[in-house]
């Protein structure tokens, strides 16, 4: 059996197959839930869908199962090369088109029916103008009416400490065992964050993985005017079991991830 060995300072996202495996979780109920708002408030047929920051492609693949086309776009080129290949294994790619493309600037003529960006990525915008570029970018992007859903959670309440997030995923013999740490500095808005991989292969190998990312730490406040000068309008705000929370909410990191359902206005 090897010794673990470390590859610090290596990005996630190049560790496209690795990233795969570890978030290999169930999207289906996920993405029944974006399709059903888009239809509910586009008022139209979903028939094409884009996905920023689309990462190996596991929704796409689940998109084009359901019959549905798909847009997605990615800055990193390790996944969008899995994504490319997992599509083409399953004999799918005639469903979608992948582009390279960062957040910020990546803009196409053509229109899909509806967005979604899921699990924190949009938090890797840091900065305002950079967040406004996005959603002015994805508001072209999307039909008239359509919806953006974006799924992030918001900084933690003051003195209320970050959970520590592990799980365990397995794929044809190798086990991948996560950790996710997160420390919050509430006076910069960051969020510095370590994922730590610990990979058990098949042949008995070991190896180890820590990577560090720096992201986004949202206020209710400062999200929310955001919007208008955007183009879109907030018509509501979901917990992680897809349940409306009320209006008088306060929206903070002790709800984890949120639905935010923004209309193109």
């Amino acid at each position: 059996m090897s010794r673990p060995s470390g590859l610090q300072g290596r990005q996630l996202y190049d560790l496209a197959e690795l990233y795969d495996i570890a978030y290999d979780w169930e999207v289906l109920p996920e993405l029944d839930f974006y399709i059903q708002a888009m239809q509910a408030f586009g008022g139209r047929p979903v028939r094409r869908i884009l996905e920023p920051a689309c990462g190996t492609g596991r929704n796409l693949q689940v998109l084009a199962e359901l019959g549905l086309k798909s847009i997605g776009y990615d800055i990193n080129p390790a996944t969008l090369d899995l994504a490319r290949k997992r599509m083409q294994a399953n004999g799918l790619m005639h469903y979608c088109e992948l582009h390279e493309g960062d957040m910020a600037r990546f803009r196409l003529r053509k229109q899909a029916d509806g967005a979604f960006c899921s699990i924190n990525s949009f938090r890797y915008l840091l900065e305002d103008k950079d967040v406004l570029s996005h959603l002015k970018a994805v508001r072209s992007m999307i039909k008239p009416g359509a919806v953006y859903i974006l799924d992030f959670s918001y900084a933690m309440p003051p003195g209320t400490p970050c959970p520590d997030f592990r799980w365990t995923s397995r794929r044809d013999g190798t086990s991948i065992r996560v950790r996710w740490i997160t420390k919050e500095s509430l006076p910069e808005r960051r969020s510095h964050e370590t994922c730590r991989l610990d990979v058990r292969r098949a042949d008995g190998s070991r190896e180890s993985h820590s990577t560090e990312h720096t992201t986004r730490l949202w206020l209710e406040e400062e999200f929310l005017p955001l919007l208008e000068p955007a183009g879109f309008a907030l018509r509501g705000v979901l917990g992680g079991d897809f349940e409306p929370l009320p209006d008088e909410q306060p929206l903070d990191g002790t709800l984890e991830n949120l639905y935010h359902i923004l209309q193109k206005v």
